[in-house]
């Protein structure tokens, strides 16, 4: 480009200098001589002033300065020029270059800040991919250690899947053990006895095979017969060389059976000659007996006869010490007599009572308040007694009293020869007498570990009594379900027309009766120390045994008993609260009592939940968690796993689910292995339920198949009540 046509189409002078175009641009802008006063250019008025009035040479250099400086100016103005294509260039090129990124949107020139942040956002990222990059790394080395260990372990569980498989090869000893068991023996037997006469069926169609086929003159049959001749003379051979050692291993082993014989007879002689003494034995008991049952005879006629003269005599007392009969003391009755008063008043009170069928129970520690007037304690307790026990025998057949708040010395020395039942506990408050309105719950739960915990002392005199309870009482199923198991009668004490027939027929048969444990209730051995009724932590925890179960309850007493300060039972809500315990089969005494349940070869228990109808399978060391809240309980029915051999199936009774006590429903069971067949004796009627891993092919009852559901793993059959027993028997065949 000509420097000189830039400067003519830039210059803003108007061809006043010399050289320049005559044709000037087109536009508004002034000349050089056009420019006003204002806008001195140059300098100020006077420096104008000053240029005009100074010669003509000196205006020709200052033009020529000017010219110089223009000069410079438009070379300056190139080489900008020329910085500003380059830097066009370049801004193109990055223009170029960010025109395709995706963030700038499709026809838009990019905007530098958008590309600015662009960037910083890169940089960020850069940034955070770098720390990623470090934690990536940090992980790949954790990773690589917990390889090493995987490995490590994995080589470790190889070698003891080697040692494990070569545990499970069984040795020829523990082969010889199976083979001991009935039921792998005869299995074992069957299936040889199956193989040899497959094998005896094989060779026949061998025979007739060979006997269809074989011909000497075929070319097969000369094959086969120069085969066998040459087997023939190498089995000849070998027996030649076996002969001798087989001969003598032979010898040996007959000798051994000798000696063995020999010892055997040896035994059984003398087995015979024990055998012939015991008989001898069992002759002379047998005479021993007879003898004894003559005298026994004698005895008991004589014991009759005694009892006859014993009851004249007695009856010949009454009538001598009866005011009615001869209106005052016989002649012969110089002093007081407290045996005869005592015995007048029980009589008469008794004699009442027994007409009108009440059972009575009575208060033995009242004597102590009357001691004094009567000779002193210890003789009026001899007297009250001895009267009391003879007025027992006659009205109430021998021993139909409930004995009542009887904790005392006198009663268990004196009272126990005609009275076998006796209370354990306070009697059943209903609600607080002093007022307190927590009292409708806590006291229930201080009732019961009294009753619980005094069993254990008291039940070594008496058969222990819980007392009665209302059935519409708000604990009324905590306490029905302490009575339950406790092992003694159960009665209520409800008003006329206010009661929860739900409730009562749950512990209450058709016919009056009850399912009664075999034992009295005890509490388990991990709470005997710890106190159920005011630590928060501790829940009560009492068994028994029906006659095939065994059974644990559980019951949160927490809140309330007996304060050492105010010497009195008393409130405490701030232990009323959740409570949680372990259960384990371990907590019933099974070989406790008269009929003890043997354990010893059992692996596994069906424990049945009351409460949440759900069964489960514990060993006998394993535990179950189970909380309750405050006076509730849980009842836990627990029943030995029993397999039969015939099928390997496991069986094990539940008992009635509808009463609260289901195992005491079990009144008899019977396995027949021969027939696979399970009978099991209810008493009662409602919803029976048994455990069997294997659904049964019928069920039966009375002999006649019924209907039955089979739900996770429980046989569910519906008794009826019967009409001539007590007892329906439930079959179960497999």
């Amino acid at each position: 480009m000509d420097p000189h046509t830039r400067l003519d189409d830039d210059d803003d002078f108007g061809g006043d200098f010399p050289g320049t175009s005559g044709a000037r641009r087109s536009g508004n802008k002034r000349s050089f001589g056009e420019i006003d006063d204002e806008d001195d250019l140059f300098g100020s008025k006077q420096a104008k002033a000053k240029i005009e009035e100074t010669a003509p040479g000196v205006a020709t250099g200052m033009i020529l300065s000017l010219r110089e400086s223009l000069q410079t100016c438009k070379d300056d103005l190139a080489k900008c020029q020329m910085e500003h294509d380059v830097a066009k260039s370049e801004v193109q090129k990055w223009h170029s270059a960010f025109q395709n990124e995706p963030f700038i949107n499709p026809g838009s020139s990019p905007d530098p800040t958008l590309v600015i942040n662009y960037l910083q956002t890169l940089k960020n990222s850069e940034e955070s991919l770098k720390e990623q990059l470090e934690k990536a790394k940090k992980k790949e080395a954790a990773f690589i250690v917990t390889f090493a260990k995987r490995e490590q372990e994995i080589a470790e569980l190889k070698s003891a899947v080697r040692d494990l498989r070569a545990q499970l090869k069984p040795p020829s000893l523990q082969a010889r053990k199976l083979l001991l068991d009935p039921a792998i023996h005869e299995e074992f037997t069957r299936l040889k006895n199956l193989v040899e006469e497959k094998e005896k069926k094989l060779k026949e169609f061998q025979e007739n095979a060979a006997a269809n086929n074989f011909t000497p003159t075929s070319k097969m049959g000369k094959q086969l017969m120069a085969k066998c001749k040459t087997l023939q003379e190498e089995n000849e051979e070998i027996g030649m060389e076996a002969s001798e050692g087989k001969v003598h291993e032979l010898s040996m082993k007959l000798a051994l059976q000798k000696n063995q014989n020999a010892e055997l007879r040896s035994q059984f002689e003398a087995l015979y000659k024990h055998m012939e003494g015991l008989t001898n034995d069992v002759e002379r008991s047998n005479e021993m007996v007879v003898i004894m049952q003559e005298k026994l005879e004698q005895k008991d006629s004589k014991i009759k006869r005694l009892k006859d003269e014993l009851e004249q005599k007695s009856i010949i007392v009454e009538e001598k010490i009866d005011p009615a009969s001869d209106n005052g003391k016989s002649s012969d009755e110089v002093m007081f007599s407290p045996f005869n008063t005592l015995f007048t008043l029980v009589k008469e009170m008794h004699l009442l009572q027994s007409k009108i069928g009440i059972t009575p129970p009575w208060c033995a520690q009242l004597l102590e308040m009357l001691s004094e007037v009567f000779g002193g304690r210890i003789e009026l307790a001899k007297a009250y007694y001895k009267a009391l026990t003879a007025s027992v025998r006659k009205h109430f057949k021998g021993n139909g009293v409930i004995a009542s708040m009887e904790h005392c010395n006198d009663f268990m020395f004196l009272g126990t020869e005609a009275i076998s039942l006796g209370r354990v506990g306070d009697d059943f408050w209903c609600s607080d007498s002093s007022g307190d309105p927590n009292g409708t719950y806590w006291l229930q739960g201080c009732h019961m570990v009294h009753c619980a915990y005094n069993s254990l002392w008291m039940g070594s005199f008496i058969h222990p009594d819980w007392d009665m309870f209302q059935s519409t009482h708000p604990c009324a199923a905590f306490h029905a379900a302490s009575r339950a198991i406790s092992g003694g009668p159960i009665y209520i004490s409800d008003s006329v027309g206010q009661h929860d027939f739900k409730l009562l027929k749950s512990l209450v048969l058709p016919d009056g009766s009850i399912l009664r444990c075999q034992d009295y209730a005890l509490p388990s051995r991990d709470c005997l120390f710890q106190d159920p009724v005011h630590d928060g932590k501790t829940m009560l925890k009492i068994w028994n045994l029906n006659k095939y179960t065994g059974v644990l309850g559980l019951f949160n007493c927490q809140g309330g008993g007996w304060c050492p300060k105010s010497r009195r039972n008393k409130s405490f809500p701030e232990f009323s609260k959740l409570v949680t315990c372990l259960a384990t089969p371990k907590d019933v005494e099974w070989s406790h009592g008269k009929n003890p349940i043997p354990i010893k070869a059992i692996e596994v228990f069906a424990v049945y939940m009351f409460q949440e109808k759900k069964l489960k399978f514990l060993k006998p060391e394993e535990t179950v968690e189970i909380s309750l809240q405050p006076f509730s309980y849980e009842l836990l029915n627990i029943a030995p796993l029993r397999v039969l051999p015939k099928k390997l199936i496991q069986f094990s009774p539940i008992g009635l689910v509808n009463m609260l006590n289901t195992g005491g429903a079990i009144q008899s069971l019977e396995f027949e292995d021969s027939e696979t067949l399970v009978k099991i004796g209810a008493g009662g009627s409602g919803e029976m339920r048994a455990f069997a891993s294997e659904k049964p092919t019928a069920c039966k009852i009375g002999g006649e198949e019924v209907e039955f559901d089979y739900v996770n793993k429980m046989v569910i059959v519906q008794v009826q009540w019967p009409s001539s027993s007590r007892t329906t028997v439930v079959e179960y065949l497999f």
